[in-house]
């Protein structure tokens, strides 16, 4: 790739640029656009570190105009030490080999300080506040941030169960299967037929009181809780 192999390696994380763009109760930045844009520059200025960029999975898919590689082109190709991230790296070997993830509000920042990886946020996510991400004040402060970063950090172990705990909690204790949902995947499969065939099928074999989503809310409401998760994980 061209990087200086005895640098630190940071990713930025983009984000989807047209969807879930105004869902948030605070963001540093106007749209993600921007944010993409004022990141890409800031890090141009710290060579201190190698910088990947990875763009998100829609952009391919919704076939946007104004896409990361694009604004990446624009802004980061005179630029040794920035590369886009390349087609042969998985991302299951990222946690063994990056110092720092860069996101607007995007799932890193619960699943890098797993494995006690700093990732730092520019905007409300459902894992904001919760001990263990980077969570700048201002614009400033988040560009400070990317332009003084030089030596990786490590996450406290508390902070490393913290991220473990919400991660269980919300892709497993939250996750409750209905009877009355298709399981299939409405990206990939043929919406207009398979979906709809096995959404009637669903419908026809239904039983409410097998539901387990049904008896999994009865408890949520008899306990007052706030949200509905499956009990059953907790016996």
């Amino acid at each position: 790739m061209g990087l200086n192999h005895n640098l630190p390696m940071a990713v930025v994380f983009s984000s989807d640029l047209t969807d879930g763009v105004f869902d948030v109760t605070w963001s540093l930045f106007r749209d993600r656009v921007i944010w993409l844009r004022s990141t890409l520059n800031e890090i141009t200025k710290n060579t201190n570190v190698n910088w990947l960029i990875k763009s998100h999975p829609n952009d391919i898919r919704n076939k946007v105009v104004t896409d990361t590689v694009s604004e990446y082109n624009k802004i980061c190709t005179s630029f040794n030490h920035i590369k886009l991230f390349p087609s042969f790296l998985s991302n299951s070997s990222l946690p063994e080999i990056i110092d720092l993830a860069v996101t607007v509000n995007g799932s890193v920042a619960s699943e890098y300080p797993c494995f006690g990886i700093p990732a730092i946020l520019t905007a409300e996510t459902n894992a904001s506040d919760l001990g263990f991400t980077i969570e700048p004040k201002s614009k400033q402060e988040y560009l400070n941030y990317l332009n003084n970063f030089k030596k990786p950090i490590r996450l406290h172990k508390n902070q490393m169960d913290k991220a473990k705990i919400f991660i269980y909690i919300s892709k497993v204790l939250t996750k409750v299967p209905s009877s009355l949902m298709s399981t299939c995947n409405i990206e990939t499969d043929k919406v207009d037929k398979f979906f709809w065939d096995s959404m009637i099928k669903c419908l026809d074999n239904y039983n409410y009181e097998d539901d387990l989503l049904i008896k999994m809310m009865k408890i949520q409401i008899e306990n007052n809780d706030w949200h509905t998760i499956n009990y059953n994980l907790l016996n």
